[in-house]
């Protein structure tokens, strides 16, 4: 008896309500999400390379080893989201609300973050950060900002304070 492939999921239309869905382990390889609200829901596994979330709100989700690899994310809510173990690498972030994100040991390799709000977010932490681009970023410290450039990630000429103080400072290019 021939052995049946799983069936992929059928990616949701643009724009849909998805709150609090459980895609743990799903392939969304490719699928257009943008603007969609994932909000709450479970995507630890899954494979979303190549996926196009542009403005969605991935807020509070567990994305905890998911592969977002070559992934557009920009202007997404990722507030609070679990990415730890996540391959973000070449991920399209620019302008993404990481604030409190979860990050340890999330690789970053090349991820475009540029005007992203990192605020409570710990980059420390994360597996690689070579070539990632971080200017204009907001919510880093200055020290935070050095941490990073010593991790090959690229800011364009130093870092500027934001109105917040050192504590909110923005890599500036």
């Amino acid at each position: 008896m021939p052995s049946k492939k799983p069936k992929r999921p059928e990616p949701a239309p643009t724009g849909q309500n998805l709150e609090q869905v459980n895609l743990a382990t799903a392939d969304l390889s490719g699928a257009d999400l943008r603007a969609s609200n994932l909000r709450h829901a479970t995507l630890n596994e899954a494979n979303l390379a190549g996926a196009d979330l542009s403005g969605a709100d991935l807020a509070y989700d567990n994305l905890g080893g998911a592969s977002l690899r070559d992934a557009t994310l920009a202007d997404a809510n990722l507030e609070r989201a679990d990415l730890r173990t996540a391959d973000l690498s070449r991920a399209d972030l620019r302008s993404a609300r990481l604030t409190d994100a979860r990050l340890q040991d999330a690789d970053l390799t090349g991820a475009n973050l540029e005007r992203a709000d990192l605020t409570g977010a710990d980059l420390a932490s994360a597996r690689s950060l070579a070539g990632t681009r971080l200017r204009g970023t907001q919510g880093l410290s200055s020290e935070q900002v050095a941490a990073c450039v010593e991790r090959e990630a690229e800011v364009t000429e130093g870092e500027s304070s934001s109105p917040a103080g050192d504590e909110g400072a923005a890599a500036s290019g």
